[in-house]
């Protein structure tokens, strides 16, 4: 099963808490579509709006849209409806789900791996010292298989463990 097709159908299972009215839209395509936006780097709903709708085509491989595009105030309504709990348990799932051997492969590409300081995390009068991450990409996926935090800023190699 494709990634993506999981991805809707575990969007699906979120239970819609409008009202009979503004139900124009359905609530698993419009977080699918804000979700596979961000991942592509929107990050505003007008940005999630105006990347649906160049990307129209691609994204009717997965869902319907019977409402049309719907509206940036449509997607703000609809992600004030979810519990963040909720919705990390199901991005959680479908990360695990992108796990299962052949779903995702690195024929033809490569893992990169890179590190970074979080900007704002050193307080020298408290004497913090910056956190550190390293993460590794599956850049022709755009996909990342991780990030962890590191003691120390250097130039060892770190694995990355699942």
């Amino acid at each position: 099963m494709c990634g993506y097709q999981r991805l809707y159908e575990l969007f699906s299972t979120i239970t819609d808490k409008r009202g009979r009215q503004g139900r124009d839209h359905i609530l698993a395509e419009v977080l699918f579509a804000t979700f596979v936006s961000v991942l592509a780097g929107c990050d505003n709903a007008e940005a999630v709006c105006a990347f649906l709708e160049v990307n129209e085509l691609w994204f009717r491989q997965f869902i319907i849209l019977p409402g049309g595009i719907p509206a940036h105030d449509m997607v703000l309504r609809a992600l004030a409806l979810v519990d963040p709990d909720e919705l990390e348990l199901i991005i959680r799932a479908w990360v695990d789900a992108l796990r299962v051997p052949g779903v995702l492969t690195t024929e033809g590409g490569h893992v990169a791996f890179d590190g970074k300081s979080l900007r704002g995390s050193l307080d020298k009068s408290s004497g913090l010292k910056a956190v550190h991450m390293v993460g590794a990409y599956l850049s022709d996926a755009g996909l990342t298989l991780g990030t962890i935090k590191v003691d120390d800023k250097s130039n060892d190699f770190v694995w990355l463990r699942a």
